[in-house]
């Protein structure tokens, strides 16, 4: 399933939050979130870890993250952690359009 325009938002633990949209493919087995930020597209990809449970790395984009997205009971909204770049965070990303 391809969800576009889905709403990304990042929280930093010494910065204001942001927001994005983004695009996620996600099926029973794997999960790609795609976005650009400040004219550089990135990506990351992961698996499933159980049920709604991912955890995912950097494909596209400069640098290097890892992060996890887990479902929240509405099946609409994941959340999870990130860490890029010595960077570190939360997000929340809002399915739509599937």
């Amino acid at each position: 399933m391809i969800y576009k325009n889905c709403e990304m938002i990042g929280f930093y633990y010494d910065s204001v939050a942001d927001d994005h949209l983004c695009n996620v493919l996600l099926d029973e087995k794997k999960i790609r979130v795609e976005y650009g930020l400040d004219g550089q597209a990135y990506a990351y990809e992961g698996e499933n870890k159980g049920t709604g449970h991912f955890f995912l790395t950097l494909k596209e984009g400069p640098g290097e993250g890892i992060a996890s997205l887990h479902f929240e009971r509405d099946n609409k909204t994941m959340v999870g952690w990130w860490l890029e770049d010595g960077v570190e965070g939360l997000w929340k990303v809002t399915l739509k359009n599937g």
